[in-house]
């Protein structure tokens, strides 16, 4: 067993965090537990080669063109589409109207996608394909199968419910049945390097992360996050930094904060869309998060009162993250306001894919007035709550509010 700074267990400490990662991933994906295996149903469903052409409707379409799960929705108000996807790895995009799928060529131009019809409930299947899922749909003579269970919802989840989720969880117990590992770098983490519900620590830097496969990554990003996060325990800063780069609208946002009651932790995440959604968002500004040829190269350092509270070396990543134990002073460190956030100070290199990339990131940074505390914004009588002033100036990169450009790794400070 390995411990925090602060004698506290780490077990304890990533098992209440993951409790409240637990009750969001509930919230996003609908999900309804049941006390019992009563009504349960069983489904079988191709293996092998067969992705591309058998879509299992508990596991979502994948994309057509290279057979990836990672896809998600990009429908935006205003379209004509019934349906509208992208794949974040290969950057397929293609819409359904009228029960017909079409690829969106880079040329903005529309082509049908032969031997695909549109079936309800995000299920696609080629036009020679049978209803039934225990069928051969390409014809290929491999009819092997594998059976999957799949739960009805049952009985309503109860308070006497949750408590025993709660103490189950924060016992620490369950994280022994899980396959942990220790990879090259220290890190402890699972299968695919996912983490427990998206989370791993580092040995390295004594600190808990967000893992490279961590499930927020299929939500991407929109401001409805930021707006809704102080409902969950969590209170930060934020800044958005914006910039166009090889037809695509980017954001690399900022966070520091609170996360719950136990943890301070700091975050960059890097995102973007196509322009044609940008243009067409009327919506919360959502962003994908980026494919796995567009991670950066990212460090991140937290400071409390000038005291470092861990250091990350600069990785590779589309989400850089950090969490250790500790509190801003609040009792219970649940609502923190500005006046609290203003303790925390961050520190990063970012190193950009060239010059193009690099000077378009700079005017983005030039370009930004403002931090955003999600607590402050919680006066609903005064529309401008939560913001004040903030800007970067060219400097040396570790006092608050300047920059420093070298080739094409930026560093930036900010408080």
């Amino acid at each position: 067993m390995f411990m925090s700074n602060t004698g506290i267990s780490a077990k304890r400490i990533t098992a209440l965090l993951c409790a409240l990662v637990f009750v969001l991933s509930m919230a996003l994906t609908g999900c309804q537990i049941g006390s019992s295996d009563e009504g349960k149903t069983t489904t079988t469903k191709p293996t092998g080669n067969q992705a591309l052409e058998y879509v299992d409707p508990n596991q979502g379409l994948v994309c057509p063109k290279c057979g990836s799960s990672n896809v998600d929705d990009a429908w935006r108000e205003g379209e004509d589409y019934d349906e509208h996807y992208i794949c974040y790895d290969c950057e397929y995009e293609w819409y359904v109207l009228g029960g017909v799928a079409y690829e969106i060529k880079d040329n903005g131009q529309s082509v049908t996608i032969p031997n695909y019809t549109y079936r309800p409930n995000n299920n696609y299947r080629p036009n020679n394909n049978s209803s039934s899922g225990n069928k051969n749909p390409s014809g290929n003579g491999n009819s092997n199968t594998t059976t999957t269970t799949t739960a009805k919802p049952g009985p309503n989840f109860t308070a006497d419910d949750a408590k025993e989720l709660y103490d189950y969880i924060s016992s620490g117990k369950w994280l022994n049945e899980i396959n942990w590992y220790v990879d090259e770098e220290g890190n402890i983490t699972t299968e695919g390097d996912k983490g427990v519900l998206g989370f791993g620590y580092s040995t390295k830097d004594k600190c808990f992360y967000a893992t490279g496969n961590a499930w927020q990554r299929d939500y991407g990003y929109n401001e409805l996050y930021d707006k809704t996060s102080q409902f969950i325990a969590i209170s930060y800063d934020t800044i958005n930094v914006y910039f166009p780069y090889k037809n695509k609208e980017w954001m690399i946002q900022f966070w520091k904060g609170q996360y719950g009651m136990i943890l301070l932790g700091a975050e960059i995440g890097v995102y973007n869309r196509s322009m044609k959604a940008a243009e067409s968002d009327t919506g919360f500004n959502h962003y994908n998060a980026v494919a796995d040829k567009e991670r950066l190269p990212i460090s991140l350092t937290l400071y409390q009162n000038d005291k470092v509270l861990f250091s990350r070396a600069q990785k590779e990543n589309w989400w850089q993250t950090g969490f250790v134990p500790g509190q801003l002073g609040v009792t219970g460190g649940v609502m923190v306001g500005s006046q609290y956030t203003k303790q925390l100070k961050v520190t990063t290199a970012i190193t950009l894919d060239d010059a193009e990339m690099t000077a378009a990131f700079v005017e983005g940074l030039k370009a930004v007035t403002r931090i955003y505390n999600n607590v402050d914004a919680m006066n609903a009588n005064d529309t401008s709550a939560g913001y004040r002033s903030f800007s970067f100036t060219e400097g040396d990169g570790v006092t608050p509010g300047t920059y420093s450009v070298s080739g094409n790794t930026v560093k930036l400070a900010w408080k």
